[in-house]
């Protein structure tokens, strides 16, 4: 009994603690169940808590519901498993990610829409490497050990003999300036963010190769086991077909370029 007690009080105490830490925007969401929520795969300056405004994908799902009257909530989650738990398990509206690795089952029961393709590059850090050679072959990096975060794309890099080390964005980019990768892919508009704002002594030493590596598709997958996902998959497709046929996709787009080219971050959503 006594042990029962003793948990007790501390499940009530580490309850008390986040209902102050988070503060009165985030406290309400302990108590009551938020408005159309959709759940994401945190991912820096495009879908996390720490971005201004929830990151750019988020700007771009919430103007797309406001164009249809309709609120929404975004929860960023760090991980892919509570990402897949809140789908599987507790029939969430939507789910929004970079590498969300449907299995086949959540595959049938989703319907999926793109918002935004990030263009991604290679990238590698000196002295570990004084200059690497890119032309667009993968056989350029034969025998060298690259930082990725699409479980998918293992095998195509492995068949080059790549050899591949999967962690979470910090954790790869650590691994690149500690020497432990020698590559990483990786979205632009992230790498620069995360380099400017974490690896602020690093950052000169960090090298973007070009070619392009190609791009991060940011996909949002509604639910069809939802009660409301159906309707509202067309509802929020109708407003970003709106948001994308004026030039407000693409000032959301140019809020997170600054004075750069949006072409230097981003693909056309359209293709």
């Amino acid at each position: 009994m006594k042990t029962f007690f003793y948990g007790l009080s501390i499940v009530l105490f580490c309850l008390s603690n986040a209902a102050q830490a988070t503060g009165p925007r985030v406290t309400s969401h302990l108590f009551e169940k938020p408005e159309n929520e959709i759940f994401a795969l945190d991912f820096p300056i495009v879908l996390s808590s720490e971005s201004e405004n929830g990151g750019v994908a988020a700007e771009i799902i919430k103007a797309a519901f406001k164009n249809e009257n309709i609120e929404n909530t975004i929860t960023p989650l760090p991980l892919q498993t509570m990402i897949s738990y809140y789908l599987d398990e507790e029939n969430a509206l939507a789910i929004v990610g970079h590498d969300l690795d449907l299995n086949s089952t959540e595959t049938k029961n989703v319907i999926l829409i793109p918002i935004l393709r990030l263009k991604e590059s290679y990238f590698y850090f000196r002295p570990k490497h004084e200059t690497l050679t890119w032309t667009g072959n993968l056989s350029a990096f034969k025998g060298l050990t690259l930082g990725l975060h699409k479980n998918n794309m293992s095998a195509a890099y492995e068949k080059f003999g790549i050899i591949i080390e999967q962690d979470r964005l910090a954790a790869r980019i650590n691994n690149l300036i500690s020497g432990k990768s020698d590559v990483v892919r990786e979205s632009n508009l992230t790498m620069e963010n995360l380099l400017k704002t974490h690896f602020v002594d690093q950052q000169k030493n960090v090298v973007k190769l070009e070619p392009s590596a190609g791009e991060a598709l940011i996909i949002l997958a509604f639910n069809k086991k939802n009660p409301k996902g159906i309707e509202l998959a067309k509802s929020f497709q109708k407003g970003l077909s709106k948001l994308t046929a004026t030039h407000e996709y693409n000032d959301i787009l140019k809020k997170y370029t600054g004075d750069a080219p949006i072409e230097m971050y981003f693909n056309p959503l359209s293709r």
